[in-house]
């Protein structure tokens, strides 16, 4: 299970149990959007002036503790997500997390 957790933190990680997991994307991930076969997240770096940048993963391939680089799209810019994320028919991306955490994010969004 793939979920997102800590909304003054929020990042990406995989479920393990109900006290354990295992990190996918580090924090600040400030959007999310999933269809049955993906899951992406915008993440802002904590670095003054940073872009964002967009990552998106294919469920059904990702394991905990693998490596994962091969099944990865991304890191994309915006423009690279826009066209993917048409490709893929991933709906609008929802903001995640906690007002101006990471230079902003909206609210948190759980069970991923």
């Amino acid at each position: 299970m793939l979920w997102i957790d800590e909304p003054a933190d929020a990042h990406l990680a995989y479920r393990l149990t109900t006290t354990a997991s295992a990190p996918v994307v580090n924090a600040c991930v400030s959007a999310v959007a999933e269809n049955a076969d993906y899951i992406a997240v915008r993440q802002r770096l904590r670095v003054v002036g940073a872009v964002e940048r967009f990552v998106i993963l294919p469920k059904r391939r990702y394991q905990p503790m693998a490596d994962t680089a091969s099944i990865v799209i991304g890191p994309l810019s915006a423009a690279q997500y826009a066209q993917a994320a048409s490709r893929l028919a991933l709906p609008a991306l929802t903001p995640v997390g906690v007002p101006d955490v990471c230079n902003g994010a909206s609210r948190l969004y759980g069970g991923l």
